[in-house]
């Protein structure tokens, strides 16, 4: 471990996704970085076969003057994002590493692995990237592209969220690589969030997006270490993406499944014990309100996810998020397997106008104000 041991007012690595006249303002914090463990693998490149290391995973510790918390969070984003996502906004506000770090409570940002600052060998799986097209028409400007019928409602992206925007265009710097070899991404997650956790001891799990799918997998395997999880709109619904209606026809289709074991790639301890995700029978339920997509459930009586049943679960779902879709389904399907979740509507609290990447938008601390009562009580003081 590299430990800088110096108190960071201003942090360099948020810069590139903030406008670089106008620095980032962050919570004071002594700041340390390191690598989990990976793995040696052989590989032939060249013509020749040699060793290399593998999934290893890049993790920032931050620390704040004062430590109130015993349990520290670990933030992970979602697809093609990285740990600065929760440094800066892309117009240059607080992220909620600050928020956090002043409530005293010790921060850890991890990159996954294949992604940013984490490692990747470059003929290993296909890598790719999300388009500036989607991401304007998907996360930060929905509402003028209405694919489905939430999208009206978006109103708390800062700036226009379309492509030329100086805010979507530092938002859109700070877009990674994607590894489409999903199956690879989730063991290499598992491999190194395990090791982290095996490192560093119990903490709460912040994932978003994709980086939920993965904290899924790290709560199976490591049940005892972690504490709790707040899931931001995690990766949906239930074993298959999907695109009909409320959606559009333009809405991208989904021919395939995509997580067998119900939310995940790989296997999860469910009792009675799965060991073939064809033994999760599924049953189809239909939308309770046209501006909903169908569920597709396990059958009951349902399978108990007996490791992630023991981890205290938030949920939260904004209003104007093509997840405002189908979220539900994720959340019916937590409860089916026995699973201690609190799954929130950010409207039916009051809390309006937001897409897919609330801790960007513009009311991004009102979200986590409203969060942190909730973690709060899950850890104890100092």
């Amino acid at each position: 471990m590299l430990d800088l041991s110096i108190l960071l007012f201003a942090t360099a690595a948020a810069a590139a996704a903030t406008f670089p006249s106008q620095p980032a303002v962050e919570a004071y914090a002594r700041r340390n970085y390191f690598y989990t463990d990976g793995k040696y693998i052989n590989a032939a490149r060249n013509g020749e076969t040699a060793q290399y290391l593998v999934g290893q995973v890049y993790v920032e510790q931050l620390v704040p003057l004062k430590v109130r918390y015993e349990v520290p969070l670990l933030f992970i984003a979602g697809l093609g994002q990285s740990g600065t996502n929760w440094l800066n906004t892309p117009d240059g506000r607080e992220g909620w590493a600050s928020f956090f770090l002043r409530q005293g409570y010790i921060v850890y940002l991890a990159d996954q692995a294949q992604r940013g600052r984490s490692p990747w060998l470059p003929d290993e799986g296909n890598m790719s990237q999300f388009s500036a097209t989607l991401i304007q028409e998907q996360f930060t400007a929905p509402q003028d592209f209405p694919s489905y019928p939430q999208a009206i409602n978006h109103t708390q992206w800062p700036g226009s969220g379309r492509i030329g925007d100086p805010i979507f265009d530092a938002f859109m710097k700070s877009q990674l690589q994607v590894q489409t070899d999903t199956e690879m991404q989730a063991m290499y997650n598992n491999l190194s969030f395990t090791a982290l956790l095996d490192e560093i001891g119990p903490v709460i799990v912040v994932p978003h997006s994709e980086g939920c799918m993965h904290t899924w997998q790290l709560g199976d395997a490591r049940p005892e270490l972690v504490k709790a999880i707040v899931a931001l709109e995690p990766l949906g619904p239930p074993f298959a993406d999907y695109g009909g209606p409320p959606f559009s026809p333009e809405w991208p289709k989904s021919s395939s499944e995509k997580r067998p074991y119900g939310i995940t790639i790989l296997p999860l301890h469910y009792n009675p014990p799965v060991t073939n995700a064809s033994q999760l029978t599924r049953q189809y339920h239909p939308p309770p309100s046209p501006d909903l997509a169908p569920c597709t459930l396990q059958k009951d009586p349902a399978r108990r996810l007996t490791h992630l049943s023991q981890i205290p679960t938030l949920m939260l779902t904004t209003q104007a998020s093509y997840h405002a879709v189908y979220d539900y389904c994720t959340a019916e399907y937590f409860k089916q397997g026995g699973v201690d979740v609190e799954w929130i509507h950010l409207p039916n609290v009051g809390i309006y106008g937001n897409g897919h990447f609330m801790f960007l938008e513009r009311n991004s601390f009102g979200i986590a104000r409203f969060v942190e009562p909730w973690i709060a009580k899950i850890v104890r003081r100092k």
